[in-house]
């Protein structure tokens, strides 16, 4: 069986009631972007074609490893989401699972789960958008997809991949659902 054609995420400009593009979006649906758990928090990473979505993901994942933390790809350019018991999961399409596509690598493999609680969304938006925070990860707001409320985080994708950001998004996630700090 066939996936449905992926929305043009790229296409929809971003608002401010989401940069994403997601908010209000009815679930099941298949999205452009990537799914990652890190610890317990779930992040769905969304931006334009060549934004750095699966490279921010490989790079937490590789961050998380580092520091002796669970990490892990749910899905990579095809995510599936879902809504269950008011919770929002995300899962790749079958037929890439445990592979993600970096542009100048080619395809690689890397450890893998079936699906993730997403937690958070971290959009990844072109660099001088006006919709960009000052202060990106200490500014989130909340969207609806499916009746779920989730975190927002809008970030420059020139520089989403830097040590900076990925150092404050892994600490970000060795929170607990509660934003507490995790002793790991």
């Amino acid at each position: 069986m066939n996936a449905p054609a992926l929305p043009n995420i790229a296409s929809l400009a971003p608002s401010r009631q989401s940069l994403s593009g997601l908010a209000g979006m009815v679930c099941p649906a298949w999205v452009h972007a990537s799914a990652i758990v890190l610890g317990e928090q779930g992040l769905l990473i969304t931006g334009a074609p060549g934004s750095g979505k699966s490279r921010l993901a490989r790079q937490l994942i590789e961050l998380a490893a580092t520091q002796g933390r669970f990490a892990a790809l749910a899905g990579d350019d095809r995510v599936r989401l879902r809504v269950s018991h008011g919770r929002l999961l995300a899962s790749g399409h079958p037929a890439i699972a445990g592979r993600m596509e970096l542009r100048g690598l080619g395809i690689l493999s890397c450890t893998a789960i079936d699906s993730v609680c997403i937690t958070a969304v971290v959009a990844l938006l072109p660099q001088g958008c006006d919709l960009l925070p000052r202060l990106p990860l200490q500014e989130s707001q909340q969207i609806e997809i499916s009746g779920t409320k989730i975190r927002e985080f809008g970030l420059d994708g020139s520089a989403a991949a830097s040590p900076a950001v990925t150092g404050a998004l892994s600490a970000l996630c060795a929170m607990d659902w509660r934003g507490q700090i995790l002793h790991i």
